[in-house]
């Protein structure tokens, strides 16, 4: 009936997940796996999305605005971050 509490919350668990691990003492424990459950970021952003849009599509009558800002915003960061990932590994010679 509300999608919306679905995303919301799923994306708060993540959060809270990454919350916990991200003191000094978790982050030695974990090893090569706190950088693998810290990426879990780029899905806690598509989830906020997802939910913004649900709530938006549940309460029409809002602001439309920040329904497509955060979309907007998130792809341009996520294409500079995917870019810079990616600019050593193609100018290698």
């Amino acid at each position: 009936r509300r999608p919306y509490i679905a995303f919301g919350i799923a994306g708060t668990f993540i959060m809270l997940l990454l919350a916990i691990t991200s003191y000094d003492v978790v982050r030695k424990r974990m090893g090569r796996w706190w950088g693998r459950l810290h990426k879990a970021t780029y899905i806690v952003a598509v989830v906020a999305g997802a939910h913004v849009f649900q709530y938006q599509y549940m309460r029409p009558s809002l602001s439309i605005m920040g329904a497509y800002a955060y979309p907007v915003a998130l792809g341009l960061l996520l294409a500079w971050r995917i870019n810079a990932a990616l600019r050593p590994r193609l100018h290698r010679d």
